[in-house]
């Protein structure tokens, strides 16, 4: 026969399970209709292909217009394996202007970040969830036509090399990158990830607003249950990224993975292959839509290693690629 006091600690053990249930429905609930309703919401759709979900628009930016030369031959690749996508350039200054028309209520957080570094990573999000397209970092070179693949998701997110993935930041799923995204407007994804800015905004630049804070979000998002439409696929690594940093700090990093004693297969495979090629780079299989360059402009190798190109500036408005006046669009 139960005492009084076992049925009242029986109760209270009840009681808790029933709470974290309904935490637990409460808490992935609100996304689901989330999902549903940013799916049936009406955004603008006159840039978005026949065929496809992915708005023809190529974004890319930089602090003004005047980018170093080293980018203008990874720029024109854009522009000659996609004549007819519409090709917009972000400034600092068109960028807080998209944030302060369409996101007034992140402007705050917006401009407090510690670096322009923060903002350019915060903007892509809110340029992706507002217009949708395609965003590349200017280092990201294109090979051919990225058509094929934005013509077959709703959403992607590129993912880096395996030797970064598997051997720098043991992620044997991959590693999300913030370099190249790919995403019809109004996507919850993106929803999520703005909503979500403020918890990480005095964190370092990489898990506050880069591609740790972002592997983070997808964990989160892909674990409440949003496809179809609202799914977010994860490309390979060789879609997007081929190329591991060939930085001599990276490459050490890279050694060091290697010299250590390991029975996982993935490790040895890599391993492997990077001494094979002596820890170089060699040219992306054909399969590869775009090839990352791993320039790193916020260090001090970006000027060592490219010289005067790196110092030399030019107005991006005269390369005569058809650039579309973001001003136009907000």
């Amino acid at each position: 026969m139960r005492t009084p006091r076992k049925g009242y600690v029986c109760f209270l053990v009840g009681l808790f399970v029933v709470f974290l249930i309904s935490a637990t429905y409460w808490t992935f609930v609100p996304l689901r209709r989330t999902c549903e309703a940013e799916s049936q919401s009406k955004s603008n759709r006159s840039h978005i292909p026949r065929g496809s979900t992915i708005s023809y628009i190529i974004h890319q930016k930089w602090d003004d217009y005047n980018i170093p030369t080293v980018f203008i031959q990874w720029v024109k690749s854009w522009r000659r394996h996609h004549p007819k996508w519409q090709y917009w350039f972000w400034t600092n200054d068109s960028g807080r202007r998209l944030v302060a028309k369409r996101y007034p209520q992140y402007l705050d957080m917006y401009d407090n970040y510690p670096s322009n570094i923060h903002r350019s990573d915060a903007l892509r999000y809110f340029v992706m969830h507002e217009f949708g397209g395609v965003y590349a970092d200017l280092d990201i070179e294109s090979l051919k036509p990225i058509d094929p693949i934005t013509a077959r998701h709703h959403c992607l997110l590129s993912l880096e090399t395996e030797a970064h993935g598997i051997l720098l930041y043991s992620t044997p799923n991959g590693q999300v990158s913030n370099a190249l995204l790919a995403c019809r407007p109004k996507h919850p994804f993106y929803k999520f990830v703005i909503e979500n800015l403020h918890r990480t905004a005095k964190t370092d630049v990489f898990s506050s607003t880069g591609p740790f804070m972002l592997q983070k979000r997808y964990d989160q998002y892909s674990a409440m249950g949003c496809y179809g439409r609202d799914f977010v696929q994860l490309a390979k690594p060789d879609d997007f990224m081929p190329s591991f940093d060939d930085q001599p700090v990276a490459i050490e990093r890279l050694k060091l993975a290697c010299q250590k004693i390991t029975i996982e297969k993935d490790r040895k495979r890599i391993c492997k292959r990077l001494r094979q090629q002596n820890y170089q780079n060699i040219f992306p299989p054909p399969t590869s839509y775009t090839d990352h360059k791993w320039v790193h402009t916020y260090t001090n190798q970006f000027r060592q290693k490219y010289g005067k190109s790196a110092e030399k500036l030019v107005d991006i408005r005269n390369l005569q690629i058809n650039i579309t006046d973001v001003k136009l669009q907000m």
